[in-house]
């Protein structure tokens, strides 16, 4: 038998062995651990290494075909393997935890790591990667300065453990709530600025600015282990400036809404600008005028155009107003206009002409005094002849 041979029969026999103790090793491995991940998320996969050992060469490979995708092996990492993970994964060389970024569909399948510590000490472990789609609600639209309700999509009847409120961007977590312990102040961005409702895992952001336009995750987790995502969009828009407009203490005004004429209002709310207090309102033709004290009694709503008709102006009636519309082809709109309330221009008129007659009144009593003497001096001339 020549050299040839005897190198083919020694590979052979080399790989049969190795195929041997793998094979081995899998079935001295636990079944597969199974965890869940969601669509462009990151996931930490872990090793199952025991934490007083020191390892000295990590494995992570797909079971498919038991392709090696990370590796440490004397002191030496390699996580750009396989393209399909290139610059996705993380190797922590202490734990031998493998860290998959930006999820795929693809990457759902069984893993298998190979640990080996300085004792000479092996193990091989199994996890089964399930990836899941992130369920999208949908965009919703918000207003500069506004506030804004995003729903988590939570079925109601859940009891929930568990709501982490990410950014998508960055995954950056920016409202949690873990057993009953809930934190809003995670990200200085929103400082002061969210609530977060323990129940229904809805995130209230309160005065909007443009930088909240984003998408927004949230994480669910129920007392029964039932587990979800959820994607929302928010979109904020700037108020349109319908300008400034003056009216007269005591006076009536009618602030115009900019509703386009050909709109079919279902929607129409007015609201004070310093509080975003309603104080006019119209849903599917029910209108409220009632609902602040100061305006009691003094306006009146048109729910065609839109309008606000203020009666009686008082000095307190000066401030910004805004106006929420919204049609029946669901076209949306906000608009800010800026009430200025003058004194009564009735009374500058009476002053001026008060005192026109009075400089009138002055001269023709002058003219009427002139004329007394001037006819007492002609009767003593008339009486001196």
């Amino acid at each position: 038998m020549d050299v040839g041979h005897l190198h083919c029969l020694n590979c052979f026999f080399t790989h049969s062995v190795v195929l041997f103790l793998r094979v081995f090793l899998l079935v001295q491995a636990k079944l597969p651990e199974e965890i869940f991940g969601y669509l462009e998320d990151t996931i930490t996969l872990p090793s199952g290494a025991d934490p007083s050992w020191n390892l000295i060469k990590t494995e992570w490979s797909v079971f498919t075909n038991n392709t090696w995708i990370a590796t440490y092996r004397k002191g030496k990492t390699r996580t750009e393997r396989v393209f399909q993970y290139k610059g996705r994964l993380s190797l922590n060389t202490v734990t031998g935890d493998l860290t998959i970024h930006n999820l795929t569909l693809d990457d759902a399948m069984e893993y298998t790591v190979d640990l080996l510590n300085s004792e000479g000490e092996d193990q091989v472990n199994m996890i089964k990667l399930v990836v899941k789609q992130v369920k999208s609600l949908g965009e919703v639209f918000g207003y500069l300065g506004h506030t804004i309700t995003l729903s988590s999509g939570a079925d109601p009847s859940w009891n929930l453990t568990e709501v982490e409120w990410s950014v998508f961007t960055n995954k950056t977590w920016i409202a949690t709530c873990h057993s009953g312990k809930t934190s809003t102040e995670l990200v200085s961005q929103y400082k002061g600025r969210l609530n977060l409702n323990i129940t229904s895992g809805d995130l209230m952001i309160h005065n909007l600015t443009l930088y909240d336009a984003m998408d927004y995750r949230v994480h669910l987790l129920s007392c029964d282990g039932v587990e979800n995502m959820n994607k929302i969009t928010l979109t904020v828009r700037q108020v349109k400036s319908l300008g400034e407009v003056f009216g007269y203490l005591g006076h009536t005004i009618t602030l115009s809404s900019g509703a386009d004429p050909l709109w079919n209002l279902t929607e129409v709310e007015w609201s004070v600008f310093t509080n975003k207090t309603w104080i006019a309102t119209c849903h599917s033709g029910k209108t409220s005028t009632e609902l602040v004290s100061q305006y009691k009694g003094r306006l009146n709503l048109n729910i065609t155009s839109g309008d606000l008709m203020i009666h009686n102006l008082t000095l307190y009636d000066a401030m910004d107003y805004r106006v929420h519309l919204l049609s029946s082809d669901g076209v949306e709109n906000m608009n800010k206009i800026t009430l200025t309330v003058r004194q009564s221009s009735f009374s500058s008129v009476t002053l001026i002409v008060g005192l026109l007659i009075g400089i009138l009144i002055i001269l023709l009593l002058i003219t009427l005094l002139f004329y007394s003497k001037l006819k007492d001096l002609c009767c003593d001339r008339w009486t001196s002849r």
